[in-house]
């Protein structure tokens, strides 16, 4: 079907995303699930000479495709591309690709499709906790929607429980009609992230997924509203990271963050295979809680496109997102 229209209606897989990419159950949902795979995957990488090389290449599986990516010159990993294409079928199905701001990496240019199935939906609070269970190289979409009320933060928790490297994605529902999505990988212990101002939100969205050969990815999720000045404005412990700017960016991108008064703290940099290309110390007198990484190394140099994560730490605390540099 790839390359020659759409001549299957895009139903069964978007009403069951829990459907593991790799295992073939000759379900009319594997067709349409491998179908906007490479899909996907043809919108982003390379189109049509990607299919031709990944149906060139003689092994099976995710490693084709992987040897395929390498083999023209793109330098993300599966895992990485799994988590992408995961984010994107909720995203432009919920429709992100006619939000004003479109994140380009999490639309599809060849196909639109439907609204991707929820695991869970919530409007009243605290929900949770929550215990649930992913199939390998599939994903779970919990959406935390705004009861309208004066909470001004909600807090989602997130703990595995299998002692693997999850993949989760965040997806910011605006009421401007703006769509946002972040991708965390990889998550091997507890994670909280706070959606600030959610009163601005119609629901902020928990995508998650077992981006590894392994049986079911066992997890516990739960998400909270909080009331007060603090919610608005100010973290538990004033420790936070946000989304860089722009992402996908060009040349650089700034990194807003905040710290706790007197702490200092490091924003380090990595690339795909977790090789740290730069560091950026952060002193506590930083009162704008902003930082430019200009694409550089640490001797200075021009670093390649690709997926870059940047980690802001203080010996005591951690926080990781991710940014795409595209030349």
């Amino acid at each position: 079907m790839l390359l020659f229209g759409v001549p299957d209606p895009l139903v069964n897989f978007p009403s069951n995303p829990d459907d593991d990419l790799t295992v073939w159950d000759n379900h009319f949902s594997d067709y349409i699930q491998v179908f906007m795979f490479f899909t996907y995957l043809s919108d982003h990488y390379g189109g049509a000479d990607m299919i031709y090389n990944v149906v060139q290449d003689p092994q099976n599986s995710y490693f084709g495709v992987q040897s395929a990516l390498y083999g023209m010159g793109y330098d993300i990993i599966f895992e990485q591309l799994f988590i992408d294409w995961a984010i994107a079928n909720f995203y432009h199905g919920r429709g992100g690709a006619d939000s004003p701001e479109p994140d380009s990496q999490y639309i599809y240019y060849s196909i639109d499709p439907p609204a991707f199935a929820t695991t869970d939906w919530h409007t009243n609070y605290p929900a949770g906790p929550n215990n649930r269970s992913v199939n390998h190289w599939a994903a779970d979409y919990m959406v935390f929607g705004n009861p309208q009320s004066n909470e001004g933060r909600l807090q989602i928790t997130f703990e595995e429980n299998v002692g693997m490297d999850f993949g989760l994605g965040i997806i910011k529902n605006y009421n401007s009609g703006i769509m946002q999505a972040d991708a965390y990988y990889p998550i091997n212990n507890d994670w909280t992230n706070s959606v600030y101002d959610f009163n601005d939100f119609n629901y902020s969205a928990l995508m998650v997924c077992g981006p590894a050969s392994y049986n079911n990815f066992d997890y516990t999720y739960e998400a909270e509203l909080t009331t007060g000045i603090d919610d608005a404005s100010i973290p538990d412990d004033g420790f936070t990271l946000g989304p860089v700017y722009p992402n996908p960016f060009n040349q650089s991108t700034l990194i807003e963050f905040s710290l706790p008064p007197g702490r200092d703290a490091l924003i380090d940099i990595f690339d795909i295979s977790g090789r740290m290309v730069q560091n950026l110390h952060i002193d506590s007198d930083n009162k704008a809680g902003q930082v430019i990484w200009d694409g550089k190394n640490a001797n200075g140099e021009d670093v390649v496109s690709g997926v870059y994560f940047i980690r802001l730490t203080d010996g005591e605390e951690s926080r990781v997102v991710r940014g795409v540099l595209l030349k």
